[in-house]
């Protein structure tokens, strides 16, 4: 029988990931359950920078990966990404991601509420606390989920405070996971 590794809370809080307790203790459960070999992580918090250089790539394969993304109107990053979705169409000539990138960026900085563009890009009292992560698909090249996803994914849409599950973004196949943030009371 293959033993787990013990993997603790706090290095997906305060490690490169920089997530937030509901995704940290998400990430947990399924490493824990699957192995950090199958829950592969491929993106957790971001600065505007990071978003900046995450939806570029995204860009570069798909002009329309804001607009196609970001379809919630009832949330804060529908109207930053409308903002972002029309930096795209000003700069339709721009092929490369670093110019992409550098453009997303400016316009980031230039929305006052530039940070609600994604659980990504949350933090907590001046901290990191990303409440969503990405993880590599488990899928098989035609985009079909393995019999092991299948399982994967039978656990991530049990899991406690699950907002959203994307199997796919603008059409790219990128598995994203995003949890709700609880209210802090006093």
């Amino acid at each position: 029988m293959n033993q787990v590794p013990l993997i603790s809370l706090t290095s997906f809080r305060e490690g490169d990931l920089g997530l937030g307790p509901l995704a940290a203790q998400a990430l947990l459960v399924l490493t824990s359950e699957f192995g950090p070999d199958v829950i592969r992580v491929t993106r957790g918090y971001s600065d505007l920078r990071g978003q900046a250089r995450a939806m570029a790539g995204n860009v570069v394969r798909n002009k329309e990966w804001i607009k196609q993304t970001y379809t919630r109107q009832d949330r804060p990053s529908y109207a930053v990404a409308c903002r972002l979705q029309e930096a795209v169409y000003l700069h339709a000539e721009v092929q490369d991601r670093g110019d992409i990138e550098q453009y997303l960026y400016e316009a980031l900085l230039a929305i006052p509420n530039g940070h609600d563009i994604s659980f990504h890009t949350m933090t907590l009292h001046g901290q990191p606390a990303a409440e969503a992560f990405d993880m590599h698909p488990l899928e098989d090249s035609q985009g079909i989920v393995t019999p092991l996803g299948a399982r994967v994914v039978a656990r991530i849409i049990r899991l406690p405070d699950l907002d959203a599950f994307l199997r796919r973004e603008g059409g790219l196949r990128i598995w994203h996971l995003q949890f709700l943030r609880k209210p802090v009371t006093v």
